[in-house]
């Protein structure tokens, strides 16, 4: 039988203390990220501009990195031919064994589109972003990137290239902007909403903070002179794009990030798929923090804003831990106040004493002051972009944030523990459920 009838705190108060503190800092950033994201009203396009350009066109090179992307790359493709800019070169590269694909491929070949292929995965999707940085024209000066389920629209060189407006900017990062599919079950749903939040009110007052801005590997324009500097993609990093932006600003260079570009893309639709891509996201991100970490805080090239967000975010995904447990801990008092199951074995209100000021914190206020915060962050995501009409969604954002959390803590602490990682793709289908471009 079990018996809580204690006379002290189950743990010790540093440790609450420590809790509590995470939860405080992580929330209330997210309070202040909802508020200041509010007051910069609802998104505007960013109109393309040459003015930074002084009337020139630099050759752009375009490459798009597949694998067994039959279903969407002949869409994409189609809508890259379609650009509306003089001077810029398509090149595929593609880790394909599928023979679908290949066949796709072979089409847009003989249209005149460069195909790169390997048959190996060697260094995954980083290594065939450095294999393709071989095959492009020496007079490139601009390298953009799209994954194979994006859609851009004919104006995206142009908007991009007018954020370059200082040779400290080394990338430009769109908004990767999840709605193809995003009405078709809970999952697209959750996904769509989710990084709409992220994208248009927290990476957007990062960038107001003047704080770290990471890339997001589509809708990514990045300086060849810049990427060179750095070696290119870090083929040891299953989140390449991520770790480019830990390289890019430990070198002094600085990110532009412009909500204005938004490029429509596909949002994973069933939770097999979504798990796997955020918990490579979540071992990744967490894997390149840590092995960048002294390099970047002792950096007198970083701002302590930037320095901040960079271990804030960067080990994000070790919240996981803390949202899980205070809302298993809630689950747990709650059978025990209610005489469920629990009682039986003679666990009884005693619990809840012995949890201490701290613990009874966690308890009582950390699960509704974190739901509020995800919630307000959801909504006014959606005001923004003008999609307040979907908030009902944010029901299902809110499951699947709870549902994803400890795997999501589990893949960040293998990121800490572990030195490299295994690629997973997302599967794309190839569905569209609303127009691409009105």
């Amino acid at each position: 039988m079990l018996i809580f009838r204690i006379n002290y705190f189950l743990l010790p108060t540093e440790i609450w203390i420590v809790v509590t503190t995470t939860i405080v800092i992580w929330i209330t950033r997210i309070y202040l990220n909802s508020f200041l994201a509010l007051r910069k009203g609802k998104v505007k396009e960013r109109k393309p501009s040459t003015a930074v350009l002084h009337g020139s066109e630099p050759l752009v090179s375009i490459i798009l990195p597949t694998y067994n992307e039959s279903r969407v790359i002949g869409r994409l493709l189609s809508a890259v031919t379609k650009i509306d800019y003089r001077n810029f070169e398509v090149i595929v590269a593609d880790d394909s064994t599928d023979g679908k694909t290949m066949e796709v491929l072979g089409q847009w070949q003989e249209k005149g589109i460069r195909v790169i292929h390997r048959d190996s995965r060697k260094g995954f999707k980083a290594g065939a972003l450095n294999n393709a940085m071989l095959h492009i024209s020496p007079k490139s000066e601009y390298i953009l990137i799209f994954d194979a389920d994006y859609v851009p629209q004919k104006e995206i060189i142009w908007q991009m290239l007018g954020d370059f407006s200082s040779k400290e900017i080394a990338a430009v990062q769109g908004y990767t902007k999840h709605t193809l599919n995003a009405s078709k079950n809970i999952w697209t749903k959750a996904v769509s909403i989710g990084f709409s939040a992220y994208s248009l009110v927290d990476i957007p007052i990062r960038k107001k903070l003047n704080g770290f801005i990471p890339l997001f590997g589509s809708v990514t324009m990045v300086s060849r002179q810049a990427l060179s500097e750095v070696n290119g993609f870090s083929e040891d990093s299953i989140t390449e794009d991520y770790e480019l932006a830990c390289k890019l600003e430990a070198c002094g260079y600085s990110i532009m990030f412009d909500e204005g570009i938004a490029v429509p893309a596909e949002c994973p639709d069933s939770f097999r798929v979504l798990l796997k891509q955020q918990m490579r996201w979540a071992e990744g991100i967490t894997r390149d923090t840590k092995n960048h970490l002294r390099r970047l805080l002792s950096s007198k090239k970083l701002n302590l804003m930037k320095k901040f967000d960079y271990v804030y975010y960067g080990f994000s995904s070790l919240n996981g831990i803390i949202g899980t447990a205070a809302y298993s801990l809630t689950a747990f008092v709650f059978m025990v106040q209610h005489h469920l199951i629990l009682h039986s074995l003679g666990v009884d209100s005693t619990f809840v004493t012995a949890l201490g000021p701290y613990g009874n914190f966690l308890l009582n206020v950390a699960p509704g002051y974190v739901a509020l915060g995800l919630i307000s962050m959801v909504i006014v995501g959606l005001y923004r972009e003008g999609r307040l009409h979907d908030v009902l969604w944010v029901a299902y954002f809110y499951l699947v944030t709870l549902l994803l959390a400890p795997f999501i803590a589990i893949s960040g602490i293998r990121g800490l523990l572990l030195k490299k990682g295994s690629w997973s793709r997302t599967k794309k289908t190839g569905e569209v459920i609303r127009e691409v471009h009105p």
